[in-house]
């Protein structure tokens, strides 16, 4: 047994494990991020069909920007829980 395939036995399962790990952080990442911007879909519809006073009364509460704060926050957590799992600091 030469060097080569020693080094080639020990670096595939550990080559393996993290090719594994990276797709199964890069699907959560991507299903969150579809749902993410599914939910704005939806949101967005709806705040269309509302009447014009009560958009306006329901903007000037901030609730558009509350909105974009949350859905905000829930992309960028999940972003970092990413970026954890890949390892990034």
């Amino acid at each position: 047994m030469g060097w080569g395939s020693w080094l080639l036995a020990l670096a595939a399962p550990i080559a393996w494990k993290i090719i594994a790990s990276l797709g199964v952080a890069v699907f959560v990442y991507v299903g969150v991020d579809s749902m993410i911007d599914q939910m704005i879909g939806y949101a967005q519809s709806a705040w269309s069909g509302l009447p014009g006073t009560v958009a306006q009364f329901m903007a000037l509460g901030g609730l558009n920007t509350s909105l974009s704060v949350i859905c905000g926050g829930i992309s960028a957590r999940v972003t970092m829980m990413m970026f954890k799992r890949w390892g990034i600091k």
